[in-house]
């Protein structure tokens, strides 16, 4: 197997350092190569190249889009001590190839960060929102579980985030947006490499 170098796509010199404790999984329904992921993160957001360090593509394809020492661009909070790793998934399918290049590219992280935390991205996002909470002195807690993967109780959590969110004052714009922008990732296709 092999994992095809695409770094130059990215600006690198404009990152910052990263220091991954975490592995985060990562999946989306709409962009299926390289290309387009390029076209929406570089061209279309402006950031400095893909937000992922590790993409496989819908033709089973595995690209390092970042070097692992430079700050991601994929979970608000873990973006400085994290390894991006996602996957285009077709349907709410992940076939048998995708789970093997999974493992086999995590597999290569944990022999390079062997203290390394597999979590998915949608824990991530629950750890930050509770954070964020935390720093404002707000009485709420998120469940902070794997089992958010699971979609019905991500479901369930999002509209609570939403509900509570209209329960706040305006001068918590940023935390709003925040708590209305939680989705499952679709992070289901975690359960697949732990």
């Amino acid at each position: 197997m092999n994992i095809e170098n695409k770094i130059h796509t990215t600006n690198v010199e404009g990152l910052s350092k990263n220091s991954p404790k975490y592995l985060i999984i990562h999946a989306n329904k709409s962009y299926p190569d390289f290309a387009d992921l390029l076209m929406l993160h570089k061209y279309k957001n402006g950031w400095e190249g893909i937000g992922y360090h590790l993409f496989v593509s819908n033709s089973n394809r595995i690209y390092q889009a970042r070097p692992f020492d430079k700050r991601g661009a994929h979970a608000k909070g873990f973006n400085s001590r994290s390894i991006a790793l996602s996957f285009y998934k077709e349907n709410n399918d992940i076939d048998e190839m995708k789970v093997h290049l999974g493992k086999y590219v995590i597999k290569h992280i944990q022999e390079k960060y062997p203290e390394i935390e597999i979590i998915p991205h949608t824990l991530a996002q629950t750890e930050h929102i509770n954070k964020l909470l935390r720093m404002n002195k707000i009485d709420k807690k998120f469940p902070e579980t794997i089992e958010l993967v699971n979609e019905k109780l991500s479901q369930e959590i999002k509209k609570d985030m939403f509900e509570f969110s209209e329960t706040l004052p305006n001068n918590y714009k940023f935390l709003k947006i925040r708590l209305r922008n939680f989705n499952n990732c679709p992070g289901e296709i975690f359960h697949y490499f732990v």
